[in-house]
């Protein structure tokens, strides 16, 4: 295979793997809001349409954490094949030609997104550029710790049903106390 097959074929694999990403942060920014919501009104009453399947909400939730963190890792997963398909066709992080080959950009590249010659003229370019580099650690940081919330992982009574644990803890999901 010469160089330029080569090439050719990373940087089909980094617009592949660059389209994989947009898909599942978008399902994991959907996912989250759902079991966000979930969360908040645990007593909801959930139906599959079509077939009319009624849902247990506390089977649910109690997925919920391993469903959140699962996508979190495909996420980051696709984030670390960009970078070494990226590497092998020799862009660098902060390379100007990495933009020209992120054809399908996510909705946190476009949050934060700004021409390089606009940072110059920003009032702090150096501030602005580590808000811009923390923005994928933020977005995982909100998904995980809202996974942690939804297994209670912040307290007793911080999770979404009161007073329970997370579910291989071996204990039960009863909310109420223990009797004396």
């Amino acid at each position: 295979m010469d160089k330029d097959e080569e090439r050719k074929q990373w940087l089909e694999r980094l617009h592949a793997v660059g389209r994989l990403q947009l898909r599942y942060l978008w399902f994991l920014l959907i996912t989250g809001v759902f079991y966000w919501q979930l969360g908040l009104s645990p007593s909801a009453d959930l139906k599959m349409p079509i077939i009319d399947v009624h849902l247990d909400t506390a089977a649910i939730l109690e997925v919920g954490p391993f469903v959140l963190c699962f996508l979190v890792l495909v996420v980051l997963g696709a984030a670390r094949a960009y970078a070494v398909a990226s590497e092998k066709l020799g862009i660098g992080f902060d390379d100007p030609r990495g933009e020209a080959t992120d054809t399908e950009p996510n909705f946190l590249d476009m949050t934060f997104y700004t021409a390089r010659t606009s940072r110059r003229v920003s009032p702090s370019p150096v501030a602005f550029k580590w808000i811009a580099h923390l923005k994928y650690p933020a977005f995982f940081t909100l998904v995980l710790a809202e996974a942690a919330w939804l297994g209670g992982g912040f307290g007793r009574s911080s999770g979404p049903r009161g007073a329970r644990s997370l579910p291989c803890s071996g204990s039960s999901h009863d909310s109420s106390p223990p009797a004396v």
